[in-house]
């Protein structure tokens, strides 16, 4: 039910929804995001640890007042059990704390996944590493201060 207008100005994209609550009253929400030069193509995933083979469907950069946040969506063909091993190695090796560890088990057979939380410092990083019909996807936030 909501009205979409989007807008390109210089490297900013402006986006609105807005949608009716009847009785003349609406709600909406406002987006703007940071285009990168049109010269220069982004780098997804960028600095981030993942197994070889490995494609980002998503790597957003939020940012609040007092803190950023980034969300990444990554997919492979690798177990859940391979990407959770990887991920509790590599980014313990980096100096992450695991501060919870949870076996998910998903509903209509897709199997085992995985949530898990680690820390280091103010920074803190959640995933879900799940089966998905292609192979495994992991969904990442990283906050700092969160």
């Amino acid at each position: 039910g909501y009205k979409v207008i989007a807008k390109l100005l210089d490297l900013c994209f402006y986006t609105v929804q807005v949608r009716s609550l009847g009785q003349g009253g609406s709600q909406g929400l406002l987006s703007v995001s940071q285009i990168q030069d049109k010269n220069q193509a982004p780098v997804l995933g960028k600095d981030f640890p993942m197994l070889s083979g490995s494609k980002v469907a998503t790597d957003l950069v939020h940012r609040d007042p007092g803190k950023e946040a980034r969300t990444i969506m990554l997919m492979n063909q690798f177990s859940t059990n391979a990407n959770a091993d990887f991920y509790r190695r590599v980014l313990g090796g980096d100096g992450w704390n695991i501060l919870s560890d949870h076996l998910v088990q998903f509903k209509g057979g897709n199997g085992n996944g995985y949530a898990i939380t680690f820390k280091r410092g103010f920074n803190e990083t959640s995933m879900v590493i799940s089966r998905t019909e292609g192979g495994t996807s992991v969904l990442v936030n990283q906050v700092d201060k969160p």
